[in-house]
């Protein structure tokens, strides 16, 4: 019989208020669940359920927490078992990768006495744990079934809630046309959470009530409340049975109880809605349905599925299609008229560009022009003892007014040096006069007077007859 290793019996002991020793206790690990889709009837055929890894991964911690070990989901009796750990694996089906949840139970199949004698532990079933450990052992007991909840089930085809009307049209079991594929509304439980376990037989669940009831109202779509059996008590719940999965109201809770690839469904609610009903009132809304009595070719295409329904309303609205259709292409049309607005806005901005660029390239050469005159001016103001290159790139880095104000200084260098070598050439010339050794022109005489005239002129601040005071100089020039 199996028992736990030190590892389990550590884990299990944190559940229970007293110690309890290896051969007290009884283990064994079930494959509950796994991400293949299991299959499902709607009114309008065949859809699946898909739990997905992420499903798995919440379902696993609630089993880590431990939930009860029930008989047949009866959780009107005090459970004989506890969960106490869960992992997921990889397994192959089929050649495949299969996610898979195994979960680990335990039963205490007796207790110590005061004095030490082994006291059974009865079960509400009229069985010991012993006596259900025995038949597990001996393979007459060999099926586990899981009850969870499904928070809010997703739609295939969408990714919306599958009740929430306004955002999802599809429904489970029916085919639809995606990006050119035909696809198929099922069902993903994305979220979820784990409430029991049971022991059963061959996936039974004890809902004969429910069983009944669906087989008598097998011809109508659906139930109004007062057609709907009485509840079936799951703990404090009241449970109903999921005739139509689409037409539970949103927020409903959905129980699930899964064994051997069967999934039954139960809700909370008694509660129904009729998803032809509301899109009959969206058509309506639309403002799109054709003359009383006129069948329309929309109608004529829904005519098989209204009658699958039980009701002559067609369940998929073509006309509804076609206004959303019809508001699409007059979207498409004014940002096509939008598109054409910018590509006239781009084209003058792409010529505003080629202008700037001409400028840019006629000022960039104006200033490769300017720094070339002032290393020239530079050259011409300072000979051999200007360094050409180093300041041709010190120059570039110059603004243009920069430029112009290095231009001015050495023009300006340039003429004071002119200035300074004519004043160095008329000393010259005079000492050379005072010594006889230069005889000069009567021309020559005349420019030096002018010179010395103008010189005079400008120190004086430019104030005196400058013909009187060349005159003058002349007259000086002449008596030596």
């Amino acid at each position: 019989m199996p028992r736990p290793t030190a590892a389990q019996l550590r884990k299990l002991n944190k559940f229970s208020q007293t110690e309890l020793k290896e051969d007290q206790v009884y283990v064994f690990r079930s494959l509950s669940a796994d991400t293949l889709p299991v299959a499902r009837y709607s009114w309008f055929g065949e859809y699946s359920i898909n739990m997905t890894e992420k499903m798995l991964q919440k379902l696993k911690k609630d089993y880590q927490t431990g939930v009860g070990l029930l008989a047949s989901h009866n959780s009107n009796r005090l459970p004989f078992g506890r969960t106490f750990d869960a992992e997921i694996l990889a397994d192959e089906v089929d050649g495949e990768s299969v996610k898979t949840l195994y979960i680990d139970h335990y039963m205490v199949t007796h207790m110590e006495g005061e004095s030490g004698e082994r006291r059974e532990l009865n079960t509400e079933i009229g069985m010991t744990t012993q006596e259900i450990a025995d038949h597990i052992e001996v393979g007459h007991t060999f099926d586990t079934s899981i009850g969870f909840s499904i928070h809010d089930p997703k739609c295939s085809v969408c990714k919306n809630s599958i009740n929430d009307y306004e955002k999802c049209e599809h429904i489970p079991g029916l085919e639809y046309e995606v990006d050119g594929e035909t696809v198929r509304c099922n069902i993903v439980a994305d979220s979820g959470e784990g409430v029991e376990n049971s022991l059963v037989y061959a996936g039974a669940v004890n809902r004969a009530l429910i069983q009944q009831h669906s087989k008598d109202n097998a011809d109508s779509q659906s139930f109004t409340k007062d057609e709907l059996p009485s509840s079936v008590k799951f703990g404090d719940r009241s449970l109903y049975n999921v005739d139509d999965i689409k037409n539970l109201p949103i927020g409903a809770e959905l129980f699930c109880f899964m064994s051997k690839g069967n999934m039954e469904l139960f809700t909370n609610t008694s509660e129904r809605r009729d998803f032809s009903k509301f899109q009959k009132e969206r058509e309506k809304m639309s403002n799109s349905v054709g003359a009383p009595g006129a069948e329309t070719p929309e109608q004529e295409n829904t005519a098989g599925l209204s009658a699958a329904a039980g009701t002559s309303e067609p369940v998929v609205l073509q006309s509804v299609h076609e206004a959303a259709l019809s508001a699409k292409d007059n979207e498409l049309q004014l940002m096509k008229t939008k598109m054409s607005d910018l590509e006239i806005e781009l084209a003058k901005a792409n010529e505003k560009l080629t202008e700037l660029t001409a400028k840019s390239e006629l000022a960039d050469e104006f200033t490769a022009d300017l720094v070339q005159e002032t290393v020239k001016a530079g050259v011409a103001a300072r000979g051999n003892a200007f360094n050409k290159d180093r300041y041709e790139k010190y120059l570039q880095t110059l603004s243009v007014s920069d430029l112009k104000a290095e231009l001015a200084a050495f023009k300006e260098e340039f003429s004071s040096g002119i200035e300074a070598a004519a004043q160095a050439t008329h000393s010259e010339i005079e000492a050379d006069r005072n010594e006889g050794r230069v005889e000069m022109s009567a021309s020559e005489i005349r420019d030096e007077a002018a010179r010395i005239a103008l010189q005079r002129f400008n120190a004086g601040g430019k104030q005196g007859n400058l013909a009187e005071m060349t005159k003058l100089a002349l007259a000086e020039l002449q008596a030596k």
